[in-house]
């Protein structure tokens, strides 16, 4: 699925010597700069699609890679401290580190 973006843009950035600097870009490089400013804005390809296709992608990610998920909520579980968590999440955490 094709991610409608403008053709052209006008962008506002600051250079390496700390310069206000403005870039009038068309074409390839105004998609690439869009698609760079979404990663840094947290937005990935299937934050644009319908989401009956986000369903279908994210159903095909768990079965594919079927650890991953409890992986990521282990690490985040042990990156908390226990003056982080109340009651109900402690347990929670701790059956998932389990």
């Amino acid at each position: 699925e094709d991610v409608s973006r403008p053709a052209s843009i006008r962008i506002r950035y600051t250079n390496r010597k700390n310069a206000a600097q403005i870039l009038d870009a068309e074409g390839l490089l105004a998609t690439c700069i869009q698609h760079e400013i979404d990663h840094l804005n947290g937005k990935v390809f299937v934050d644009y699609v319908s989401p009956v296709k986000r369903s279908v992608i994210r159903r095909r990610m768990a079965k594919a890679f079927p650890d991953q998920r409890k992986t990521a909520v282990q690490a985040q579980a042990a990156s908390l401290q226990p003056r982080d968590l109340n009651d109900m999440d402690r347990r929670v955490a701790a059956d998932v580190a389990s």
